[in-house]
């Protein structure tokens, strides 16, 4: 089964993301944000994971205090095809403990299920 662990952005942050994203998709006429009501994000992982998701949601519960709030410096447009764009984030070293952390666990979980 498909999970991400994503990041959010505070309101203030939403509300000048979703605006962009609003008038991205009057120019280029891509809805699917919107359509789909999906919340502007940060993705740190994506991965497929057979085994209980609780033990994952334990885990994050168990690690709050890294997952803490942080400045994030967005500094540029991206796109995967034609239909994605996205904010470019500056890597710091939040970011990076937080993916290095995230799938370390997950790559332990998934050794772990596959047996």
């Amino acid at each position: 089964m498909d999970h991400a662990i994503v990041l959010k952005f505070d309101d203030n942050s939403e509300k000048i993301i979703n605006k962009l994203i609003l008038n991205i998709s009057e120019v280029t006429g891509n809805i699917y944000m919107i359509e789909n009501n999906i919340p502007p994000h940060l993705s740190l992982t994506l991965f497929q994971y057979n085994g209980h998701i609780n033990d994952i949601i334990d885990f994050i519960k168990n690690n709050l205090l890294i997952f803490n709030k942080c400045n994030i410096n967005l500094n540029s447009f991206g796109t995967i095809d034609p239909k994605v764009i996205f904010l470019s984030p500056i890597k710091n070293n939040y970011l990076i403990d937080m993916n290095r952390l995230i799938n370390n666990k997950l790559g332990k979980k998934q050794r772990n299920s596959n047996r």
